[in-house]
């Protein structure tokens, strides 16, 4: 059975639900599938503005940050993703669009807040430009998985000796096997950490 809206008779009817979905429930709007008629173009485009204020997470979900039309209102709702959702940021490769430079920064530095884990899964600490960031990202995952600071070789920046000297007590405190594994008990510095644990089972 035909909805009422998709019946050709209730035109005018049809317009006026869809023009109120689109200024106040723009959600359904969407999920009606207004946005198929093409009559309904400058609606559908005031629904997908009026959705990145009230669900932005859902905007870039229906993939309306691909159309060439939006960039505009895209950017916008990539500056609100990228300090409420930064993980989805990346995930929905925004930080690929060189004009978001400065948003993707803002991203990264929330993720490092939200999800350290997250920010060496998206390979983050390899831009350069980063230094500082990354510094703060790898302090972190030291307190929250400090297995994955040397799964992502982090040891092996000089930089980081202190922070590493901390990643391998850690480690050796968490799980000893994985210490071995990785090899750290051969590190005339961490033999310490090894014969304390050892004591500790």
């Amino acid at each position: 059975m035909k909805k009422f809206y998709e019946n050709s008779e209730y035109n005018c009817l049809t317009r006026k639900t869809a023009e109120s979905l689109a200024e106040k429930e723009p959600y359904y709007y969407f999920d009606h599938k207004f946005h198929e008629n093409p009559e309904f173009k400058d609606l559908t485009r005031k629904a997908a503005e009026r959705l990145t204020k009230t669900d932005f997470y859902n905007y870039f979900y229906r993939k309306f940050h691909e159309n060439p039309e939006y960039n505009d209102i895209t950017k916008k709702a990539a500056e609100q993703l990228a300090v409420n959702y930064p993980y989805h940021y990346f995930d929905h490769k925004l930080h690929e669009n060189s004009e978001y430079k400065d948003i993707t920064r803002k991203a990264a530095e929330r993720l490092v807040d939200n999800n350290s884990y997250s920010y060496f899964e998206f390979k983050l600490h390899e831009n350069t430009e980063y230094r500082d960031v990354t510094r703060k990202a790898a302090e972190r995952l030291i307190k929250n998985n400090s297995y994955s600071y040397f799964k992502h070789r982090l040891h092996e920046n000089t930089e980081y000796k202190d922070i590493t000297i901390k990643a391998a007590e850690q480690l050796a405190e968490y799980d000893l096997n994985l210490f071995f594994k990785l090899g750290l008990h051969k590190v005339p510095e961490y033999k310490k950490f090894c014969i304390n644990a050892l004591r500790n089972l």
